[in-house]
């Protein structure tokens, strides 16, 4: 479920059991077949070392996997989850959507989940279902590679401040550019340059401009009409000085 699941007084290895439920009859007496169940859910989510805690005093991420060990201890085709990643932090999201992915191929699991992580889910998932709230739309489903491809998800905010990437295939904030400066070069540095400028309201441009940034490796170098003006080993430094030259550019 969405919210976290709080049980007191119950180890994790006594909650996964509970997944046994409809198969133990009215006294819930565990049977072989019932344990060896249960080893396998934990051994699969990987919570053997948690056997013995306390649910109350796991983190997030660890109690997550925990509702999955149980939903797995039941022995479904399909399981059915309601934003499971909704109150972690990114690491236990990816963390989590990875497992559920390992655990949808190799062991033969439909895992339906609905979530707002919309690039985690364009990483991970293998179908998506966009749920348009516009009645004449309904459904759309597809991989997200097609959905991509025929604009089902590059538009699905096309009313907001978010801008689709179709070439890294992700969502970006869209920020309205009011001064535009040159930038030269390639790789990471390029990039984090490029990314810090237009946070700022910057556009990031290939020529046109009296100034403009080479970035090179490990270095900034601020030049206007071909002459340095100044050098910045940070993305900080150069960000403060072009700031300083807004009403220029």
């Amino acid at each position: 479920m969405t919210e976290r699941c709080e049980a007191h007084n119950l180890t994790v290895t006594e909650v996964v059991e509970l997944g046994r439920s409809p198969y133990t009859g009215f006294w819930g007496t565990l049977s072989q077949t019932d344990n060896q169940a249960v080893c396998q859910a934990m051994c699969k989510t990987g919570i053997i070392p948690l056997a013995n805690r306390m649910l109350h005093t796991l983190s997030d991420g660890e109690n997550q996997k925990v509702m999955i060990a149980k939903a797995l201890a039941q022995e479904t085709s399909i399981i059915l989850l309601d934003e499971p990643t909704a109150f972690l932090d990114f690491s236990s999201k990816v963390e989590l959507m990875s497992l559920l992915r390992k655990l949808a191929h190799e062991n033969g699991k439909t895992i339906f989940l609905s979530t707002h992580d919309l690039n985690l889910a364009i990483e991970i998932a293998d179908k998506i279902w966009i749920m348009n709230d516009k009645k004449e739309q309904g459904v759309t489903i597809g991989t997200p590679e097609d959905l991509i491809l025929n604009g089902s998800l590059p538009h699905l905010y096309e009313k907001s401040n978010i801008v689709f990437d179709e070439t890294a295939g992700i969502f970006h904030v869209k920020y309205p550019f009011l001064y535009s400066v040159g930038l030269k070069g390639e790789g990471v540095y390029h990039a984090m340059m490029k990314k810090a400028l237009e946070r700022n309201g910057i556009r990031a441009v290939k020529s046109g401009t009296k100034y403009y940034i080479e970035a090179l490796e490990g270095i900034y170098r601020l030049m206007s009409n071909g002459v340095p003006v100044a050098t910045s080993l940070t993305v900080e430094e150069m960000l403060c000085r072009i700031q300083s030259l807004k009403p220029l550019l």
